[in-house]
Protein backbone atom coordinates (compact mmCIF):
# COMPACT_ATOMS: atom_id res chain seq x y z
CA UNK A 1 0.00 0.00 0.00
CA UNK A 2 1.34 3.41 -0.97
CA UNK A 3 0.72 6.86 0.42
CA UNK A 4 -2.72 7.73 -0.92
CA UNK A 5 -4.27 10.99 0.04
CA UNK A 6 -7.20 13.06 -1.14
CA UNK A 7 -7.65 16.53 0.30
CA UNK A 8 -11.14 17.87 0.67
CA UNK A 9 -12.22 21.14 2.16
CA UNK A 10 -14.31 19.52 4.91
CA UNK A 11 -11.59 17.01 5.90
CA UNK A 12 -14.06 14.25 6.77
CA UNK A 13 -13.89 10.61 5.73
CA UNK A 14 -16.84 9.62 3.64
CA UNK A 15 -18.07 6.30 2.39
CA UNK A 16 -17.26 5.31 -1.20
CA UNK A 17 -20.90 5.68 -2.13
CA UNK A 18 -21.05 9.20 -0.74
CA UNK A 19 -17.84 10.09 -2.61
CA UNK A 20 -19.28 8.71 -5.85
CA UNK A 21 -22.45 10.74 -5.41
CA UNK A 22 -20.42 13.86 -4.60
CA UNK A 23 -18.20 13.27 -7.63
CA UNK A 24 -21.22 12.78 -9.90
CA UNK A 25 -22.79 15.96 -8.50
CA UNK A 26 -19.54 17.87 -9.16
CA UNK A 27 -19.39 16.51 -12.70
CA UNK A 28 -22.94 17.65 -13.42
CA UNK A 29 -22.21 21.10 -11.94
CA UNK A 30 -19.04 21.30 -14.00
CA UNK A 31 -20.91 20.37 -17.16
CA UNK A 32 -23.55 23.03 -16.55
CA UNK A 33 -20.97 25.69 -15.67
CA UNK A 34 -18.86 24.82 -18.70
CA UNK A 35 -21.84 25.04 -21.04
CA UNK A 36 -22.80 28.38 -19.55
CA UNK A 37 -19.21 29.62 -19.88
CA UNK A 38 -19.06 28.64 -23.54
CA UNK A 39 -22.35 30.42 -24.26
CA UNK A 40 -21.14 33.55 -22.47
CA UNK A 41 -17.85 33.42 -24.34
CA UNK A 42 -19.65 32.96 -27.62
CA UNK A 43 -21.80 35.98 -26.93
CA UNK A 44 -18.78 38.07 -25.97
CA UNK A 45 -16.51 37.11 -28.86
CA UNK A 46 -18.82 36.70 -31.82
CA UNK A 47 -21.26 39.26 -33.20
CA UNK A 48 -24.82 38.33 -34.10
CA UNK A 49 -24.53 39.42 -37.77
CA UNK A 50 -21.83 36.76 -38.29
CA UNK A 51 -24.40 33.99 -37.70
CA UNK A 52 -25.34 33.95 -41.39
CA UNK A 53 -21.96 32.35 -42.03
CA UNK A 54 -20.53 30.07 -39.38
CA UNK A 55 -17.68 31.58 -37.35
CA UNK A 56 -14.81 29.12 -36.98
CA UNK A 57 -13.07 29.69 -33.65
CA UNK A 58 -10.37 27.43 -32.22
CA UNK A 59 -11.23 26.37 -28.68
CA UNK A 60 -8.52 24.77 -26.56
CA UNK A 61 -9.09 22.06 -23.99
CA UNK A 62 -6.73 20.28 -21.61
CA UNK A 63 -7.33 16.58 -21.16
CA UNK A 64 -10.03 14.17 -22.19
CA UNK A 65 -11.87 14.18 -18.88
CA UNK A 66 -15.35 14.87 -17.57
CA UNK A 67 -14.12 18.38 -16.72
CA UNK A 68 -13.91 19.10 -20.44
CA UNK A 69 -17.01 17.19 -21.56
CA UNK A 70 -19.12 20.30 -22.11
CA UNK A 71 -17.10 21.36 -25.14
CA UNK A 72 -17.63 17.97 -26.80
CA UNK A 73 -21.29 17.75 -25.83
CA UNK A 74 -21.95 21.21 -27.29
CA UNK A 75 -20.20 20.19 -30.52
CA UNK A 76 -21.77 16.74 -30.83
CA UNK A 77 -25.32 17.90 -30.09
CA UNK A 78 -25.12 20.84 -32.51
CA UNK A 79 -25.30 23.60 -29.91
CA UNK A 80 -22.36 25.43 -31.47
CA UNK A 81 -23.80 25.18 -34.99
CA UNK A 82 -27.21 26.44 -33.85
CA UNK A 83 -25.42 29.49 -32.50
CA UNK A 84 -23.43 30.20 -35.66
CA UNK A 85 -20.20 28.52 -34.58
CA UNK A 86 -18.10 25.87 -36.27
CA UNK A 87 -15.82 25.20 -33.29
CA UNK A 88 -12.50 23.46 -33.84
CA UNK A 89 -11.59 21.76 -30.53
CA UNK A 90 -7.82 21.69 -30.10
CA UNK A 91 -6.13 19.45 -27.54
CA UNK A 92 -3.47 21.15 -25.41
CA UNK A 93 -1.12 18.89 -23.44
CA UNK A 94 -1.10 21.16 -20.37
CA UNK A 95 -2.68 24.22 -18.82
CA UNK A 96 0.54 26.15 -19.45
CA UNK A 97 0.35 25.35 -23.16
CA UNK A 98 -3.35 26.24 -23.27
CA UNK A 99 -2.75 29.62 -21.64
CA UNK A 100 0.16 30.31 -24.02
CA UNK A 101 -2.16 29.63 -26.97
CA UNK A 102 -4.74 31.95 -25.42
CA UNK A 103 -2.22 34.76 -24.90
CA UNK A 104 -0.80 34.39 -28.43
CA UNK A 105 -4.29 34.57 -29.94
CA UNK A 106 -4.24 31.03 -31.37
CA UNK A 107 -7.36 30.31 -29.32
CA UNK A 108 -9.79 33.01 -28.19
CA UNK A 109 -11.20 30.62 -25.56
CA UNK A 110 -9.68 27.70 -23.71
CA UNK A 111 -10.89 25.30 -21.06
CA UNK A 112 -8.17 24.84 -18.45
CA UNK A 113 -7.45 24.81 -14.73
CA UNK A 114 -6.88 28.00 -12.78
CA UNK A 115 -3.14 27.91 -11.97
CA UNK A 116 -2.03 28.58 -15.56
CA UNK A 117 -4.38 31.55 -15.89
CA UNK A 118 -3.42 32.92 -12.47
CA UNK A 119 0.32 32.56 -13.17
CA UNK A 120 -0.04 34.32 -16.53
CA UNK A 121 -2.03 37.18 -15.00
CA UNK A 122 0.46 37.57 -12.16
CA UNK A 123 3.21 37.83 -14.77
CA UNK A 124 1.47 40.65 -16.64
CA UNK A 125 -0.69 38.89 -19.23
CA UNK A 126 -4.18 40.10 -19.90
CA UNK A 127 -5.98 36.80 -19.25
CA UNK A 128 -9.39 36.44 -17.65
CA UNK A 129 -10.98 33.40 -16.04
CA UNK A 130 -14.71 33.48 -16.71
CA UNK A 131 -15.96 30.51 -14.72
CA UNK A 132 -14.67 27.75 -12.50
CA UNK A 133 -16.46 24.50 -12.04
CA UNK A 134 -14.29 22.34 -9.82
CA UNK A 135 -14.26 23.42 -6.22
CA UNK A 136 -12.34 20.51 -4.73
CA UNK A 137 -8.90 19.07 -5.35
CA UNK A 138 -9.79 15.60 -6.58
CA UNK A 139 -6.29 14.20 -6.98
CA UNK A 140 -4.54 11.17 -5.52
CA UNK A 141 -0.88 11.01 -4.61
CA UNK A 142 0.48 7.56 -5.27
CA UNK A 143 3.86 6.19 -4.23
CA UNK A 144 5.96 3.10 -4.09
CA UNK A 145 4.78 0.59 -1.46
CA UNK A 146 7.59 1.39 1.00
CA UNK A 147 6.51 5.05 1.28
CA UNK A 148 3.79 5.24 3.92
CA UNK A 149 3.83 8.91 5.02
CA UNK A 150 4.44 12.36 3.59
CA UNK A 151 7.44 12.70 5.91
CA UNK A 152 9.22 10.00 3.91
CA UNK A 153 9.01 12.23 0.81
CA UNK A 154 11.17 14.96 2.36
CA UNK A 155 14.28 15.45 0.25
CA UNK A 156 12.86 13.26 -2.53
CA UNK A 157 11.21 13.98 -5.86
CA UNK A 158 7.54 14.03 -6.80
CA UNK A 159 6.31 13.87 -10.40
CA UNK A 160 4.15 16.65 -11.89
CA UNK A 161 3.11 17.38 -15.46
CA UNK A 162 4.78 20.83 -15.66
CA UNK A 163 5.92 23.60 -13.39
CA UNK A 164 3.06 26.05 -12.87
CA UNK A 165 0.45 23.43 -13.76
CA UNK A 166 -2.52 22.27 -11.70
CA UNK A 167 -0.60 19.12 -10.71
CA UNK A 168 2.33 21.29 -9.55
CA UNK A 169 0.02 23.44 -7.43
CA UNK A 170 -1.81 20.45 -5.97
CA UNK A 171 1.36 18.52 -5.06
CA UNK A 172 2.80 21.59 -3.30
CA UNK A 173 -0.49 22.24 -1.51
CA UNK A 174 -1.03 18.60 -0.48
CA UNK A 175 2.52 18.14 0.81
CA UNK A 176 2.43 21.43 2.69
CA UNK A 177 -0.82 20.39 4.38
CA UNK A 178 0.36 16.86 5.07
CA UNK A 179 3.68 17.99 6.51
CA UNK A 180 2.18 20.74 8.70
CA UNK A 181 -0.87 18.74 9.84
CA UNK A 182 0.80 15.32 10.02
Amino acid sequence: MGFNSSYRSNGSNRSNRSRCLDQRSRQIRMLLLSCAAFFVCGALFFEAQAFAQLTKPNVGYVGVTSDNAAAFIARDTGIYARNGLDVQLIYMNSGSTAVTALISGDTPITQTAGPGVINATMNGSDTVMIAGGNVTLDYWMLSRPEIKTAEQLKGGAVAISRFGSASDFIVRYALQRALTNG
